[in-house]
């Protein structure tokens, strides 16, 4: 758990004193969790591939808004920091001597990271293990400067009581620890026949929903059939034939309207037309608004 409570509270507090803080985060689903958040490439202007860039730096003029909250702000919170690249803490820490006119760490501004090393690391394409640790902001320069502070406490827990959730919290753990091997639920394969045999477990009729798969370079058709392209299954995109239910649950894969709609907010089923799905979001701030859903084209 990443403090996302603390990180709200912490938030709340700084406001009520009249003071500037700003909440970014590595993705967009994490920033609809924290209060008038977005992410750290969007607030920074940081290049999204930092893996093909020897140093990466921050399109932030002087003349803009932005600017003038970097200058006035009191506290910058980086949620899900141990997931992002070493190189964009390096181009913040660069654009605020800049900004700032001053050569301390950070151009003398307070920047609260917040993360869970027991969670992916930064994603390298192609990348060896060695690559991951060296994109990771303890093999940064800056990491020496670094207080580390620890919470303890399971707000959200301790909050609802809830026995259950404490199991799967320790259970949590126990996997980031290393203690607890995840079995073959963590093939693809197997992860989609345990959705379909969920799904069989709602009630109601099914409804059936297929893409239709091309080539972008129309003068290959002939060398990739459509029989050919809906027997792959890509990552980060559905299967050819999705299968849904109302009430059952799906996650969204596209940046539709953020932070709202967004590549990792979850929603459960409410109507599903031939063109359009009727979903209610379940996550974020949105949580409990009715949200339609097109057909969309998807590249990967």
């Amino acid at each position: 758990e990443t403090g996302k409570t603390f990180i709200n509270l912490l938030l709340a507090k700084i406001q009520q004193m009249k003071q500037i803080a700003l909440a970014v985060a590595l993705s967009g689903i994490a920033a609809t969790l924290l209060n008038s958040s977005c992410t750290a490439h969007s607030s920074f202007k940081l290049p999204l591939d930092l893996s093909k860039k020897e140093k990466a730096t921050c399109n932030i003029s002087r003349d803009t808004i932005k600017n003038k909250l970097l200058s006035e702000g009191k506290l910058i919170i980086w949620d899900e920091a141990t997931m992002s690249h070493k190189g964009t803490f390096e181009a913040l820490h660069g654009a605020l001597q800049d900004l700032m006119h001053n050569t301390q760490l950070m151009g003398g501004t307070t920047i609260l990271l917040t993360g869970n090393f027991r969670q992916t690391l930064p994603v390298i394409p192609k990348g060896t293990r060695a690559d991951k640790l060296n994109a990771s902001i303890k093999s940064s320069y800056l990491s020496r400067s670094v207080k580390k502070l620890r919470l303890k406490t399971n707000m959200r827990l301790r909050l609802s009581g809830d026995a259950e959730a404490g199991t799967f919290s320790r259970k949590l753990l126990d996997v980031g620890n290393g203690t607890l091997v995840g079995g073959q639920g963590d093939q693809n394969v197997a992860v989609d026949d345990l959705n379909i045999r969920l799904l069989a477990q709602l009630p109601g009729e099914h409804c059936s929903y297929k893409s239709i798969d091309s080539v972008l370079n129309s003068d290959e058709v002939v060398n990739y059939p459509s029989e050919f392209l809906n027997s792959m299954a890509p990552a980060a995109l559905p299967p050819h034939n999705s299968h849904l239910k109302t009430g059952a649950p799906v996650m969204l894969l596209r940046d539709l309207d953020p932070p709202k709609l967004c590549n990792g907010t979850r929603l459960t089923m409410k109507k599903m037309m031939p063109r359009v799905l009727e979903a209610t979001i379940i996550t974020g701030k949105a949580s409990g608004e009715v949200s339609f859903i097109p057909r969309i084209l998807l590249i990967p």
